[in-house]
């Protein structure tokens, strides 16, 4: 699956970004149609994935790249990506193995910030799928521009105690906030 992909013969599923000149396309109409009727989890977490892509993906690109996984039926899941930044302490960085430690020099790293993911409710993608595909567009952007950290602000506790156990993120702030940041050093080949 190729994100952006040309339109022509697609698979079952493909992933495609989700921005304006695509949204204004009559190629992408069944995409745009299939990003309206996304329903994610009936959570908290679920209900604010699902507004913000229907209400804020579009407005904020580029800032924010918002990636689709399309199916026949509906949006199966999407990823939203764009660049920050974490703030490690000492702390932080002694905890790092050797070959984590090469990469994490100063206090404050660039980072690859997934902002939201979210998979559809009735999706049969695991939402490990739709974040794996999201850590392979981190891993290419560190490879390229220098960003070794890939970091979620977690909706709220319970989803900060997922992304650590499911994922080994570790526990950090955000640049000058107070907020929780969630961190996982990225290995660029």
């Amino acid at each position: 699956m190729v994100p952006d992909q040309e339109r022509g013969s697609e698979p079952e599923t493909a992933w495609y970004q989700w921005k304006p000149t695509n949204a204004e396309s009559v190629a992408y109409e069944d995409v745009a149609d299939a990003v309206r009727r996304f329903e994610s989890l009936d959570t908290a977490a679920g209900r604010a994935s699902t507004a913000w892509l229907l209400n804020e993906s579009l407005i904020n690109h580029p800032s924010t790249v918002t990636y689709v996984l399309v199916s026949a039926e509906r949006v199966e899941g999407y990823f939203a990506a764009a660049s920050s930044s974490v703030t490690l302490t000492q702390s932080h960085r002694r905890q790092l193995t050797p070959g984590e430690r090469d990469y994490l020099l100063a206090p404050t790293q660039g980072a690859a910030l997934i902002a939201w993911l979210a998979r559809h409710r009735e999706a049969e993608v695991r939402g490990e799928e739709i974040f794996l595909y999201a850590l392979s567009i981190a891993l290419k952007v560190a490879g390229m521009q220098g960003t070794p950290v890939v970091v979620v602000d977690p909706y709220d506790d319970a989803s900060a105690d997922i992304w650590a156990e499911r994922y080994g993120f570790r526990r950090s702030r955000t640049p000058g906030g107070s907020d929780v940041r969630l961190w996982l050093p990225l290995h660029p080949a």
